[in-house]
């Protein structure tokens, strides 16, 4: 009687209990001229990066494992290939393994909900699904660490984005993120296709089930191509086009639509080409026959030429990305899906940070000034990316964690340079100018700390549904937000899904040329925490009654 009681109870105050999961519309009407995004509100997310693809730079510490080439060894471990060929399958497995369970938590998903993200985007690799005997690579044993992930995605109230982001060869030429650190050789075997549409086909099986309540939003077929115009001895367009419109396929053959939602959205990188030679890639005359997609590209301040520029320089190109963006929008959801505050390389060489900290890395960014202009410019770097990114449908932050700094949302906004609450900005926005950012709020200036601040713990408490995932089908059964199994789950925690739930793409691009409009946050950690006092009573005795 008393559980009967407290989960009646339970219903009727989450009923009137306002959502705070994102409203986000990930879907296109086709032949639509206002894309998904294009009103409303806007994708503002990170990546989880370095979790299922490792990437040395991000981590340097998890490289110096024992049995790993030390500091004084000649020999470079620069990809996970290297990573588990060394260690052997069984360490390497055992080192995985703590390594998944450890760099993203709950409490990370507490703290993006604390900062008013709504996206989440999960790179994930091939060899999940598909490993040939002569590959290293520890295949299957990420499953139960990815459906944690859509789990608390699913508690928090975020959307998230599958993106395939390693394929069978590599897609892009010495790049540690496809876990292959070689000249890309993706289009030199047929076979690399049909391995890769094995591996989409079963993230898409897996993932689309109804127990995961259509929390994967969309699914990013292959993250940053390099074909022959962007770079010679790449992938022919040719064979690109031909993957992109199989792998489009077969996330149609294979998603499960829940019924009320929409299929999802299928989202591409713009493979480093200006955003306006995608027009006739969607367009009907192709006979592709696409539905709800999306263009992700991908701007960075980190290369040249724009890591040689002035700061004042820096932020005169972020402002005018304004204007590719807002073109781009006008016919297709247009994401840029990966950025940061960088401006330049850290632990390029990651043994010389095998013993580096925040702290470390820290001094490096600000050169230990107390002087609040270094902190500025970084603040006003994101303030106007911001800007211009709403101009298309958001951001995908790079990454939200990283030892460097700048390269890490949740050290970014210890230290102030992104705000809690993405509208409490320090410069008035003029879009007409140049340089965007107008009339300094001397008021507003936050204090900015001299040395890496420590990471605060989540607040947010779960807002949506705790999905039945870890190997259980059964419909009655529900996951917490560990990961474990309980039974008879209450029907009244049940997922705010976004309006459409289909794909919303994302657009990419190296060059920085975009621009944003002006999003609607959820409110940040003061709107979460406000509603969710009486949440937290309710949720507290829904817990007490179910252990009774």
């Amino acid at each position: 009687m008393m559980k009967t009681t407290s989960i009646a109870a339970f219903a009727t105050l989450m009923a009137a209990t306002p959502s705070l999961a994102s409203n986000l519309v990930w879907y296109t009407e086709p032949g639509s001229n206002s894309p998904a995004f294009s009103t409303g509100e806007k994708v503002r997310g990170v990546n989880l990066g370095n979790w299922f693809i490792l990437e040395n730079w991000m981590e340097p510490s998890l490289f110096g494992t024992s049995g790993l080439p030390g500091y004084d060894n000649e020999t470079q471990v620069m990809d996970e290939w290297s990573f588990c060929s060394i260690l052997g399958k069984t360490r390497c497995a055992e080192v995985l393994e703590e390594h998944w369970n450890t760099w993203i938590t709950e409490d990370d998903f507490k703290r993006m909900a604390d900062y008013g993200l709504n996206t989440v985007r999960i790179p994930i690799p091939y060899w999940v699904y598909n490993v040939t005997e002569d590959e290293p690579y520890i295949t299957q044993k990420q499953i139960p660490y990815l459906q944690k992930a859509l789990n608390w995605s699913s508690l928090y109230g975020m959307d998230v984005m599958m993106d395939l982001h390693a394929v069978p060869g590599s897609q892009s030429s010495y790049q540690v993120h496809t876990g292959y650190y070689a000249q890309e050789s993706f289009h030199t075997d047929p076979a690399n296709i049909d391995r890769a549409l094995d591996a989409l086909a079963k993230f898409v099986d897996e993932f689309t089930q109804d127990k995961y309540d259509g929390v994967v939003k969309a699914w990013e077929l292959v993250n940053e191509p390099w074909i022959e115009a962007y770079q010679a001895n790449n992938i022919p367009w040719d064979f690109l086009a031909d993957f992109m419109d199989r792998a489009y396929k077969t996330v149609r053959e294979h998603e499960n639509v829940i019924p009320g939602n929409n299929i999802s959205m299928v989202v591409v990188h713009d493979a480093f080409q200006p955003l306006e030679n995608w027009k006739y890639w969607f367009h009907e005359s192709r006979g592709a026959d696409w539905v709800n997609y999306g263009l992700d590209r991908h701007s960075y301040f980190a290369w040249p030429p724009y890591s040689e520029y002035q700061n004042y320089d820096r932020i005169v190109s972020a402002c005018s990305m304004k204007n590719s963006l807002a073109a781009a929008q006008e016919w297709i959801p247009t994401f840029i899906g990966e950025q940061s505050l960088g401006v330049g390389t850290f632990c390029v060489n990651y043994k010389d940070c095998f013993n580096s900290t925040s702290q470390d890395l820290m001094a490096d960014v600000i050169s230990g000034s107390t002087d609040a202009d270094y902190n500025n410019f970084y603040r006003a770097l994101w303030e106007s990316q911001y800007h211009a990114y709403n101009h298309g449908a958001g951001f995908i932050f790079w990454n939200w964690k990283a030892i460097s700094p700048v390269w890490s949302y949740e050290q970014s906004v210890t230290q102030n340079w992104i705000p809690v609450d993405l509208t409490d900005t320090l410069w008035q926005y003029d879009p007409d100018q140049d340089y965007c950012l107008q009339n300094y709020n001397w008021s507003n200036v936050p204090a900015y700390p001299t040395t890496a601040a420590p990471i605060a713990q989540g607040t947010s408490l779960p807002i949506g549904k705790a999905l039945a995932v870890n190997g259980t089908n059964s419909a009655a059964a529900s996951a917490t937000s560990t990961g474990e199994v309980i039974a008879q789950a209450s029907s009244s925690m049940t997922r705010a899904n976004s309006p459409t739930g289909t794909m919303a793409g994302t657009s990419s691009v190296y060059p920085l040329s975009t621009s944003a409009s002006t999003p609607t946050p959820t409110g940040g950690a003061s709107t979460l925490r406000d509603t969710g006092l009486l949440f937290g009573l309710v949720a507290l005795v829904g817990t007490v009654a179910w252990s009774l």
